[in-house]
């Protein structure tokens, strides 16, 4: 189980999809809880993985997961020579292994709130100048 983030503020809505609850956090980590609690007033996390990783670590990170199928989709922003890229990233919920990521460009994520949608399979990824619309092949979430 991983540890409770002292780190960061929770800045983005939860996502709930079937019997998990997903969140990011500031730090740039994605978290997934039981949608039934653990039996106690405060619950960890138990599964969690980093998906931010800029060039320079901040506490700021405000994207919100979309569910579709079993699997999440969330922006994010990777170091690419030493200047930062959008991500669009697909993760499997079951455990979080990252199945598939697409490079956007070198830009900025989306102001404030706004967050990766999917919609009749087309998942839209918002940056600071625009939105991009990818056409993802059917992600399969398995573990290689």
């Amino acid at each position: 189980m991983p540890p409770a983030d002292t780190d960061a503020s929770f800045l983005a809505p939860a996502v709930l999809d079937g019997d998990s609850v997903f969140a990011t956090n500031g730090n740039g980590s994605l978290y997934r809880w039981a949608e039934a609690g653990c039996g106690a007033a405060t619950c960890a996390p138990t599964l969690s993985a980093t998906v931010d990783v800029p060039v320079s670590p901040t506490t700021t990170y405000s994207q919100a997961p979309a569910a579709v199928s079993g699997m999440l989709f969330v922006a994010a922003r990777r170091a690419v020579t030493g200047t930062n890229h959008v991500f669009a990233v697909a993760l499997a919920e079951a455990d979080l292994h990252s199945v598939k990521t697409w490079d956007v460009g070198a830009t900025t994520l989306g102001a404030a709130l706004a967050s990766v949608s999917v919609a009749s399979g087309v998942v839209y990824v918002p940056t600071g100048a625009r939105v991009v619309g990818l056409h993802p092949p059917q992600c399969i979430p398995s573990r290689h």
